[in-house]
């Protein structure tokens, strides 16, 4: 399967629930797609007006082609997280978690070294001990040479969402 086949199926995945931009420019980086989804819940009492609480969660997908994975990429990654939960989410008291994902799409493969610091990969920042909620990262990267995805510990519970094949 080559990249662009496989952004046209995350695109097809995603275009009913994500608000999709293809060809993005976001801190200072281009991505080949974006994806971000908002849900918000409330809790009311007897009716729709009569709201008792409420919180809200969303989802950041950052989806790029890269030639091939090393453990440089995945440190500008790391740094891109850190800014991304600075300038794309805004933690308030109603802010329940934030979501960021990002998946590279590796022409060429990925490097052993790279391999073992995806599968290591933790990174979580909550906003005001957690009150105003919490941020959390994902690395997926899917080596279109052999069709497999190698993820981070929080990216496995979502692999079928992202798998190379159609569902």
């Amino acid at each position: 399967m080559n990249p662009a086949e496989y952004i046209d199926l995350l695109e097809k995945r995603f275009e009913r629930y994500f608000s999709i931009e293809r060809e993005a420019g976001l801190l200072g980086k281009n991505f080949d797609l974006f994806a971000r989804h908002r849900s918000d819940s409330v809790r009311t009492l007897l009716s729709q007006k009569d709201v008792i609480d409420g919180f809200w969660e969303e989802e950041l997908i950052f989806v790029k082609v890269i030639e091939r994975v090393t453990r440089d990429t995945l440190r500008e990654i790391a740094a891109m997280f850190v800014e991304a939960a600075e300038k794309l989410v805004t933690p308030d008291r109603e802010h329940k978690s934030s979501e960021l994902t990002a998946i590279l799409v590796a022409q060429d493969g990925l490097d052993p070294d790279a391999v073992r610091d995806v599968k290591r990969f933790r990174w979580s920042r909550p906003y005001k001990f957690y009150f105003h909620g919490v941020a959390d990262a994902r690395i997926l990267v899917a080596d279109c040479s052999s069709e497999t995805l190698t993820a981070s510990p929080l990216a496995k519970r979502s692999l079928r969402a992202f798998a190379m094949r159609p569902t």
